[in-house]
């Protein structure tokens, strides 16, 4: 299809990666020695060049892939909109279990399921339903505000983001 785009980059570097990978297993079990002057990564060891060569041409690909790489947040919005009503459904079955619904994931499930066949948004089923009205009751404004737009639902996104760049700080000695 002519309007697509060929994400030819990654798939190369995907493909270095899967060369690579079943070779750093073998590097792994050549630091295990049988006893001194032990040469059974004689022959094996001779691919270590190749691998890190591998490895190098997937660091440059990557970079310049990453130096090109922008986020068209008007198309990742009317993305996220196709699909807005059905975003909402985690969120509200999070919030009906945490407020006491003992069956919070299958009743939003037919809830999605409903909203799909009528057309009709997610939320405003889940508004209207007389069973889920008590616990609807319990939610706090902040939280209605999530199940009504949608794009400020992230879940614990922000909180694994932080997590992940505190391991690497602290790995790469950066702070």
């Amino acid at each position: 299809m002519t309007h697509k785009r060929n994400p030819i980059t990654f798939e190369n570097i995907k493909s270095l990666w899967k060369a690579a990978m079943p070779r750093m297993a073998t590097f792994y079990a050549d630091q295990i020695s049988e006893h001194q002057r032990d040469l059974t990564n004689s022959a094996s060891a001779r691919f270590v060049p190749e691998t890190l060569a591998m490895f190098f041409i997937a660091s440059v690909r990557m970079r310049k892939a990453l130096e090109k790489l922008a986020v068209d947040k008007q198309r990742m919005r009317s993305n996220a909109l196709l699909n807005a009503g059905m975003i909402a459904a985690e969120p509200l079955y999070i919030l009906l279990a945490a407020h006491g619904h003992s069956d919070a994931h299958e009743q939003v499930r037919r809830l999605t399921m409903e909203a799909q066949k009528s057309g009709r948004p997610l939320v405003e089923l889940a508004l209207a339903d007389a069973e889920l009205k008590p616990f609807l009751a319990k939610l706090k404004q902040d939280q209605l505000e999530v199940l009504r737009n949608p794009e400020k639902y992230t879940g614990i996104a922000a909180q694994k983001a932080e997590n992940v760049c505190r391991h690497w700080e602290r790995e790469l000695k950066l702070k």
